[in-house]
């Protein structure tokens, strides 16, 4: 943990360098679908508080598409200040110093304040309406599914077993990642092979830790088969590295936590754990 610690953090000296370098310039744009989050690392006073932008005007040159994600350190005062003035899905203007992260095409740019001039920018708004808009991919299998900006991913309810649950499916820069769709074709195909392997192997993995620890002190010791009938599941993703993962309600099993098995199309589930 030591070593991840130090290793963000000195990629964060080196971000920190190359913007020292940068000139103040103006930046006109479109916020993404997630408001201003705030994060610390172990051992830091200040909140290191992030919006991003979806395509930007910088010192009324062209607009571009992308990425930008803007940064600042602040204090919680000043984060919460900074969370009440950039809504999602908003038009923004402030000053930044801004670098490129490599190869990634990623931009980083680093706060310097708001202007209270209002943007008057027609194309910027127009890109801003496009995306309050929702997009559908209409899919032969699966039905209509509604791209999830939040999250980057397509969504939508699917039949299963009888019962109704929520697919979500990646997405690669808005369009849907069609590596995904197979998989995600091939899961509800067969759900019910694939629904037996998650549940046998979820009750394989951790049956033995809910009679170890996880028991009401009047709780007789669950079977597999218990263990297997209390689980449901609630919803199924599908990564765009051609993973999975399955989330079942716990039943109680482990006291209200949700159920995740991951697994892939060629290995199968592989993987059981409790969170959230």
């Amino acid at each position: 943990m030591d070593e991840w610690i130090e290793e963000r953090r000195e990629k964060r000296r080196v971000r920190e360098s190359r913007l020292d370098q940068q000139p103040i310039v103006t930046v006109d744009g479109v916020v993404g679908a997630n408001a201003v989050s705030g994060g610390k690392m172990q051992g830091d006073e200040l909140w290191d508080a992030t919006f991003s932008l979806v395509a930007w005007r910088i010192d009324d040159g062209v607009i571009e598409s992308g990425q930008m994600v803007v940064h600042k350190f602040c204090s919680d005062a000043d984060l919460h200040a900074l969370q009440d003035l950039v809504d999602k899905e908003s038009l923004v203007r402030f000053q930044a110093q801004i670098v490129d992260r490599s190869s990634s095409g990623i931009l980083d740019a680093r706060l310097q304040g708001f202007s209270t001039v209002k943007i008057d920018d027609e194309k910027l708004e127009e890109l801003r309406s496009a995306r309050l808009a929702p997009l559908v991919y209409d899919d032969p299998v699966l039905g209509d599914l509604t791209l999830n900006r939040s999250i980057n991913s397509y969504e939508a309810p699917v039949a299963w077993l009888g019962n109704e649950v929520e697919l979500s499916i990646s997405a690669l820069n808005e369009e849907i990642d069609k590596r995904s769709l197979q998989i995600a074709h091939e899961l509800v195909e067969k759900q019910s092979i694939w629904h037996a392997r998650a549940i046998d192997l979820a009750a394989d993995s951790l049956l033995e830790l809910k009679n170890d620890s996880w028991l009401e002190d009047d709780e007789d010791e669950v079977t597999h088969d218990e263990f297997i009938k209390a689980m449901t599941l609630e919803s199924i993703s599908v990564f765009s590295d051609k993973t999975f993962a399955f989330y079942f309600e716990d039943g109680d099993l482990f006291w209200g936590h949700t159920i995740e098995v991951t697994g892939s199309i060629d290995k199968g589930p592989d993987s059981a754990n409790i969170v959230g």
